[in-house]
């Protein structure tokens, strides 16, 4: 048998190429898919180079690139604000392949960092510069044709009571409407971070963008909560394959009282009965208290892929800048959800 060339990647133009290719990958998400990754790339002010990869001439998979630049190197996925995103490609091709591959794609600029994130755990190599990020798991919600008292019964007895007294003092869900997203989800979905000191996770007008994007091709789901017809809480969650993803939640100060969190949660299991699909990817669990309170929806945890290679230079760079008292830095290892 003729040995295959190495692998190459090429520039994405083709957006229905990508969307297929994507979708033909098991560990394939909608945060791979042409638009979302796009539109994260106008967000964040982050250049994005849409790689299609090659074998002997064939397209085999996707390696979405996200570039922050530090003239002369560039960063590539770093700590970026969403659960999965890494290359999709086929198994008996080795992230040491992958990150040639790259490093020559973004020639001439020297790759400093390169972050890989999936659904799934993966071959992490034992050479210098890889490292395993542990810690990472998603929580899923197995969804299965159920009526509504089934569905609620796989929530925690206490989670069930909270449920309902919530459904009882006047909490509805609907879909929410485009000056709902632009007014508040946002800022909403910023507050947590900043009331911990954080910086805002993102831009003004980021979601509104994901929503104007997503939402007509049905990929994107925008619910809002309500009291008394006011609007407590919103949520910008994302469907593909066989899952929603519960994906991004602002929450009003009267939508935190009032258990806005949980009738989210239960419009998502209905929905997602309700378009057959077989599960509820709630993401991960920064903390003990949201794992628990997820476990407390019904999740179940599975571990997830997390792996960073660092160049050589990073460790020099430390070492030759550490008696000079400066610091040189490659991407944080903490994460958030």
């Amino acid at each position: 048998m003729r040995p295959r060339r190495g692998l190459l990647l090429r520039d994405g133009t083709d957006a229905g190429e990508w969307d297929d290719l994507v979708r033909g990958h098991p560990d394939g998400t909608p945060f791979h898919q042409w638009d979302f990754v796009t539109v994260l790339s106008d967000v964040l002010g982050l250049p994005a180079r849409m790689a299609v990869a090659e074998v002997d001439g064939r397209a085999v998979g996707v390696v979405p690139l996200l570039l922050r630049f530090r003239r002369p190197v560039v960063l590539v996925n770093q700590d970026l604000p969403i659960p999965y995103l890494g290359p999709l490609l086929p198994p008996d091709v080795g992230l040491p392949e992958v990150l040639t591959a790259v490093r020559g794609f973004l020639r001439p600029h020297p790759v400093l960092l390169f972050e890989v994130r999936s659904r799934r755990p993966f071959p992490v190599p034992s050479r210098w510069g890889w490292k395993r990020i542990d810690g990472y798991t998603s929580a899923v919600v197995p969804i299965a044709e159920q009526d509504d008292e089934d569905l609620i019964g796989t929530l925690s007895y206490s989670r069930r009571q909270q449920l309902r007294r919530a459904l009882r003092n006047g909490l509805t869900t609907d879909s929410a409407t485009r000056q709902e997203i632009a007014e508040r989800m946002t800022a909403w979905a910023n507050a947590p971070f900043l009331r911990q000191g954080e910086p805002a996770r993102w831009p003004a007008g980021a979601h509104l963008a994901f929503y104007d994007r997503l939402a007509p091709t049905g990929a994107c789901i925008a619910t809002a909560v309500r009291r008394d017809e006011t609007l407590v809480s919103l949520s910008l969650d994302l469907v593909a394959h066989d899952r929603i993803y519960g994906w991004e939640v602002g929450l009003g100060e009267d939508g935190r009282a009032a258990g806005a969190m949980l009738a989210i949660q239960w419009s998502l299991m209905r929905r997602a009965r309700d378009l057959g699909l077989r599960e509820l990817d709630t993401l991960g669990a920064p903390n003990p208290g949201i794992e628990n309170y997820k476990r407390s929806l019904g999740a179940e945890f599975r571990p997830r892929g997390v792996a960073r290679w660092r160049s050589p230079v990073v460790a020099l760079g430390k070492r030759l800048a550490r008696p000079a008292g400066l610091v040189l830095t490659g991407g944080a290892d903490g994460h958030r959800e």
